[in-house]
């Protein structure tokens, strides 16, 4: 989702499924989702990275690598998988060794993925983090939670009575996604379904910021 003032902001890459979409929302910038295509040729990104890691996420780092994603301002990581945290260190050594690459900065989105107060109040303070690192102000951060829930009311009754959830190991590419998707139905945790090129793909469960949006948007994804 995207708040209205979101038009002339910098461009935000994500890899990763839990970023908290309630952030770059609230700080106004243009999402683009880094994604990667099996089998693609992955030259540039084979001479950085073990071949245990797996296609998808080469060729994300690929085409990282190529330019693909140029006009990327910052890449957020979230690391609910060991991929998107491999590709983070990768590029953050990169940056570091190779400057003349002009890579963009990178920043790790560090949410823990327990429901313990400890994890949650360590959430908390990423997200707290995040919002620095972005300029999100905390009532542009209220705001912004109210709309993405909304998105998510609007998305709940567009495939009313058709929800679909989606479980087992990760899918290398989009076509189960759009396939649901073209038929009315909404995949109501899509996590292990990946998204196409300009949504993010996260988490549709409602945030509740009663107390602190900052607490709401560090929900357990």
């Amino acid at each position: 989702c995207r708040t209205p003032n979101s038009s002339s902001a910098r461009v935000v890459g994500t890899v990763g499924a839990s970023v908290p979409e309630e952030v770059p929302a609230a700080a106004g910038v243009e999402v683009v989702v880094v994604t990667g295509t099996p089998g693609a040729t992955t030259t540039l990104a084979d001479d950085y990275v073990e071949p245990l890691v797996g296609e998808r996420a080469r060729s994300q780092l690929q085409r990282v690598l190529d330019g693909t994603y140029s006009e990327v301002d910052l890449l957020l990581f979230s690391r609910e998988e060991e991929a998107p945290l491999r590709l983070f260190y990768t590029l953050r050594e990169l940056r570091r060794l190779e400057p003349e690459r002009r890579l963009p900065p990178v920043h790790l989105v560090d949410l823990q993925h327990i429901g313990s107060s400890a994890a949650q109040n360590w959430n908390e303070a990423r997200v707290r983090e995040l919002c620095r690192v972005l300029g999100a102000e905390e009532d542009a951060l209220t705001d912004a939670i109210r709309v993405c829930n909304a998105r998510r009311i609007t998305s709940g009754e567009a495939g009313a009575g058709r929800r679909i959830y989606v479980t087992g190991s990760d899918h290398r590419d989009t076509r189960l996604r759009r396939l649901i998707e073209a038929r009315g139905a909404v995949i109501v945790d899509p996590r292990p379904v990946l998204a196409d090129e300009g949504t993010l793909g996260i988490d549709t469960r409602f945030v509740h910021a009663t107390t602190s949006p900052m607490r709401g948007a560090a929900k357990s994804r």
